[in-house]
């Protein structure tokens, strides 16, 4: 036998299952030497450890787990995309989002988690696929994805940001999503809670104000303003407007007023309106500010009616004024007043006609018992005027008693020492009630008076009719009455021919003279020789007259005496012995002929200036009234009468109104046009355009020459209170402001004038005291820091503080301070201008600016002046003698800080004035003895350049003058012989001089007293060198004699 010898096996090598051919602990399993199956080789230490379960120990250098765990960080796991099943002991797949899973073990790919079953991320976290991520939930607006449910519930993502769905807002106090409220419906006002456009106000859902909600649309549609459309079905309106067929109107019996956005109750019968708007019940119209009728309408209380006004005749009544002006209501039909008749062309009522007063023959125009006769109020015809019964008395026949004064008889008779007959010449036949000249004689060689029945001309050729034209055609066709006859004639409307004549009816003779039994009656007979009827004239002479020849007429001339045998010239008449014009009034005297002719009416030619109708003048050729601007033309009776003004009874003439200047007649009174837009002026008595801010308006209409809420200072519209104003154009209103210095930097001038006319402004309105301090004090803020560049700007500026400075009762200390300080740094450019003689007035208007605003001031610091007597005048005052103590012993620290303010400020301002004493002889011109004098109610400043009085024992004086009584007297200051020898050894030329003394608290004095000292504050004498001669130490007083004078019961300075 053969023995073999087998190695024994290590790990993996080869064995025999025969027998145990491998090392220990190895078996050999399928021909290798391995570990069992329940174990793993260990190489390290050559052993076979147990396979690891879950999570126990294990080598990652081996497979060193069951199957199918592995080795992960030294225990046995599943794969990283595996979870153990200990049920089973198998690895089964994680489970990805919302993939199945167990609740046991942690089976879903990480971050999942599984808690109901499938793989899901923890609460509160989304899954974000993209990534394999769990997010956290959105809050509110936080960002987020639509492409997974991302946002805390009830969240949802829309447009990336966490939100509640759509109709849902967001509440954060209980984090809820809440439906957005409809209208009306409760909500939360810290969150947009309401549908829009609706929003939440008062815990409802609303419009915003100024809108109303349309349930049909949904929306929300601003209230409509008036006339604008709107829905019946809501309040979609602005308040207090209502919809009413479709727009936006007041309620009934209301109208809109645009200014204020208000609705009116309509304005009943002369309650007030606004004439912008329709703002009165109908039918009534706005005029003049009140609820009227329409024009040519009156007002019926009972039916609430406007009804025409009634015209002539036509029904009315009595219980208001229901017919046209000047109509009344006179039982029930309108008619003129008792005393006046109705012109109906100009719808007028006239006065009726008096004696020979104008008069209408188309109604009855006259008094009773006077007709209209051409023209005029005149008795019957058969009639005559008795002015002192002012009667119509039955003319007189034959032999009736008559009276001189007038025509009392029947014609031709004429009143004969009280008896109506012819004239002595003549004879009454009573057979044709006619007077007839004896034998028909003739009076005159011309025989204008002959009124004899002879109808033949000197060649026997019968007479033409004077009425008539045939067969010669003449002007006269129309002859005065008396002519329907063909006698000779000798008449004054024809050319004056040397004895009675007549046209022919010889078609080939148109005019011969009448010789005829024609004869010249002298000494009350009648002449049979025919040479006499023409004294002189030969029968040659009288066929040249007839065919061309005319002898000079006889008769007495204008205003010549004359008798009833004694004729006047041409046609004029003897009145009161003397010829004139038989009616004054309707003709007038023409020198070129000496005739008289009929006046001239309106607008007819003329050319004299005593031609025209009544009160009428010539102008340029045309009768009219001889001041158009304050009269018109009345043509009732064809007169000028004056104007009417503002607010006094009127009526419309043709093309005319009787009111003055651009006023015309409302309503039968004298008023603006257009009173809504234009003021009456009283200083003009005219209508202007009411001004707005800063336009031109007139101080004597302060309140009614600008629109409200403006006023009118110096001729100019502004705030109430221009300092403390600002204007807004916008809305035509003034509001409260504060200015500042940069608010007038370029414009100095402006706030000069803002400043003055607030301090008009305030005197105008009385404003209280405090107020005007305060307005003061923020305009003297502004002045004070304002530019003074220029002369203009000195001027502005200057002008301001004056008017501040007046107003004593409100200048604070503060304010004085502020003043002094203006004038001051002013006075002191003013001293440094180059004054040239085109300069010189604006200098020494800015000079008087600032003395008055000094006088002003120191009247303020000026307590008591001490008494002054006559053996020792005050020739200069320190400053402490101007402010005397209180008369009651010690002063407390209050009074003490006062005095030494008050003469601080008398220290500066005195200095003030020094200095423009100086800027003052500037302006003078040193060639020539001159003066200026400076007055105020405080001071009188007294500069000037003066010769020397070089009389010996004579004083140098100055004089001065002022204002006593309203009279200017003069004053002289009388200088020492001392300061003469000073001024005589530094000149010979003549020195200059500035003298400032007191008017502080004017003086009564006795009868008896011919001169006052008046206490001098100070007296500066200068060379020509300009060296000041030293007058305070002075041997004896100088004496300011200032005459006084009777203003009275008392003698005042």
């Amino acid at each position: 036998m053969i023995a073999f010898f087998l190695t024994v096996g290590r790990y993996t090598e080869p064995c025999s299952t025969a027998v145990s051919s491998c090392y220990s602990p190895f078996v050999c399993a399928s021909g290798l030497c391995e570990c069992e199956t329940t174990q793993y080789y260990d190489a390290d230490y050559n052993t076979c450890p147990a396979l690891g379960r879950y999570k126990e120990p294990c080598s990652t250098a081996v497979t060193s787990c069951y199957s199918p765990l592995i080795c992960a960080s030294g225990l046995c796991d599943c794969e990283t995309t595996q979870y153990y099943n200990a049920d089973h002991n198998i690895c089964n797949t994680r489970g990805k989002y919302k993939e199945s899973c167990s609740t046991t073990v942690d089976s879903c790919y990480s971050p999942l988690v599984c808690p109901s079953g499938l793989c899901d991320c923890e609460t509160n976290y989304f899954y974000k696929a993209d990534h394999n991520t769990c997010n956290t939930f959105g809050r509110y607006k936080e960002p987020c994805s639509t492409e997974v449910s991302s946002c805390y519930s009830p969240l949802i993502c829309s447009s990336g940001l966490c939100d509640c769905e759509t109709n849902h807002y967001y509440n954060v106090d209980d984090n809820t999503c809440n439906t957005f409220g409809r209208y009306k419906e409760p909500c939360s006002t810290s969150v947009s809670s309401c549908y829009s456009p609706l929003i939440c106000t008062s815990g409802l859902c609303e419009c915003e104000p100024h809108h109303y909600y349309t349930s049909d649309t949904n929306t929300c549609n601003t209230f409509g303003r008036y006339k604008e459309s709107c829905s019946t079905a809501v309040n979609s309106c602005y308040s207090p407007l209502i919809c009413s067929s479709g727009l936006c109107e007041c309620e009934t019996n209301h109208y809109y007023k645009a200014d204020h956005n208000t609705c009116s109750a309509f304005g009943r019968y002369k309650e007030p309106c606004s004439e912008a708007v329709s703002s009165c019940l109908s039918p009534l119209i706005c005029a003049s500010g009140l609820c009227e009728c329409e024009t040519n309408h009156y007002y019926n209380a009972d039916y609430n009616s406007c009804n025409s006004y009634g015209r002539h005749k036509e029904p009315c009544s009595i219980s208001v004024s229901s017919c046209y002006s000047p109509l009344i209501c006179a039982s029930g039909l309108c008619e003129c007043e008792t005393t006046h008749y109705y012109n109906a062309d100009y719808n007028t009522c006239n006065p009726l006609g008096r004696y020979k007063e104008h008069c209408s023959t188309a109604v009855i125009s006259c008094y009773s018992p006077f007709i209209c006769a051409s023209g005029l109020c005149e008795c019957k015809t058969t009639h005559y005027y008795n002015a002192d019964y002012n009667t119509c008395n039955t003319l007189g026949t034959h032999k009736d008693s008559c009276s001189t004064a007038v025509r009392s008889c029947t014609t031709p008779l004429i009143c004969n020492s009280g008896i109506c007959d012819c004239e002595t010449t003549q004879y009454y036949n009573e057979n044709d009630n006619t007077c007839n000249i004896q034998d028909d004689c003739k009076m005159t060689s011309q025989g204008t008076e002959y009124r004899g029945a002879v109808n033949i001309t000197i060649n026997n050729r019968t007479c033409q009719r004077w009425d008539s034209n045939d067969p010669h055609v003449h002007y006269r066709s129309s002859p005065p009455p008396g002519y329907a006859h063909n006698y000779c004639r000798n008449p004054d409307f024809e050319d004056d021919q040397p004895s009675p004549w007549c046209y022919t009816m010889d078609p080939s003779t148109i005019v011969q003279l009448c010789p005829e039994g024609l004869h010249r009656c002298s000494s009350g007979q009648c002449l049979a020789d025919i040479n006499d009827c023409f004294l002189e004239s030969s029968k040659a002479q009288i066929t040249t007259a007839v065919f061309g020849f005319k002898e000079q007429p006889s008769g007495k001339r204008y205003e010549e005496t004359c008798t009833t045998q004694l004729r006047c010239y041409n046609n004029m008449v003897c009145v009161s012995s003397r010829c004139d014009c038989e009616n004054p009034g309707t003709q007038y005297h023409d020198p070129m002929d000496d005739s008289c002719k009929a006046r001239k009416k309106y607008n007819e030619t003329c050319s004299t200036p005593l031609s025209c109708y009544n009160n009428l003048v010539c102008v340029s050729g045309r009768c009219d009234c001889e001041n158009p601007g304050a009269q018109y033309h009345d043509p009732i009776d064809d007169s000028c009468k004056t104007r009417n003004r503002y607010k006094e009874s009127c009526i419309s003439v043709p093309g005319d109104s009787t009111c003055y200047n651009n006023l015309i007649c409302v309503f039968g009174v004298c008023d603006c046009e257009v009173q809504a837009t234009q003021y009456h002026d009283p200083s003009d008595n005219s209508c202007k355009i009411i001004g707005r801010f800063q336009d031109p308006c007139s101080i004597d209409a302060r309140n009614t020459s600008c629109y409200p809420p403006l006023l009118c200072s110096f001729s100019v519209c502004y705030c109430k209170l221009p300092a403390m104003q600002r204007y807004n154009a916008d809305d035509n209103t003034c509001t409260d402001a504060h200015f500042k210095v940069e608010d007038f930097v370029d414009n100095t001038e402006e706030y000069g004038d803002i400043v003055g006319a607030t301090m008009d402004l305030m005197h105008y309105m009385q404003t209280e005291t405090k107020e005007k301090v305060h307005v003061i004090e923020e305009m003297v803020t502004v002045l004070a820091d304002l530019p003074a560049e220029n002369e203009d700007n000195m001027v502005s500026i200057l002008k301001a503080s004056n008017e501040i400075s007046k107003e004593t009762d409100a200048l604070s200390d503060n304010v004085q301070d502020a003043l002094i300080t203006v004038i001051d740094k002013i006075s002191d450019q003013i001293s440094h201008t180059d004054v040239s003689k085109n300069e010189t007035d604006k200098v020494e208007n800015m000079i008087m600016s600032i003395f008055d605003s000094s006088s002003n001031l120191l009247d303020l610091n000026h307590v008591q002046q001490p008494d002054i007597a006559e053996e020792n005048i005050i020739v200069k005052y320190n400053t402490e003698d101007i402010i005397e103590e209180s008369e009651t012993g010690e002063q407390t620290e209050e009074q003490i800080e006062e005095r030494e303010k008050k003469i601080e400020r008398t220290e500066k301002i005195l200095h003030t004035v020094g200095v423009i004493a100086e800027s003052a002889l500037k302006a003078l011109n040193e060639d020539e003895p001159n003066k200026k004098e400076f007055s105020s109610k405080t001071m009188n400043l007294v500069v000037g350049i003066s010769k020397l009085n070089t009389s010996t024992n004579a004083s140098t004086d100055i004089s001065t003058s002022r204002k006593i009584c309203n009279k200017t007297v003069t004053g002289l200051f009388k200088l020492p012989s001392e300061i003469k020898d000073q001024l005589q050894e530094s000149s010979t030329n003549g020195f200059k001089f500035q003298m400032l003394f007191s008017d502080q608290n004017p003086r009564s004095w006795d009868s008896s007293s011919a001169y006052i000292n008046s206490p001098m504050i100070s007296l500066v004498l200068k060379d020509s060198n300009q060296h000041t001669i030293n007058v305070t130490k002075l041997p004896k007083p100088i004496i300011v004699e200032i005459p006084i004078g009777n203003c009275g019961s008392k003698y005042d300075i």
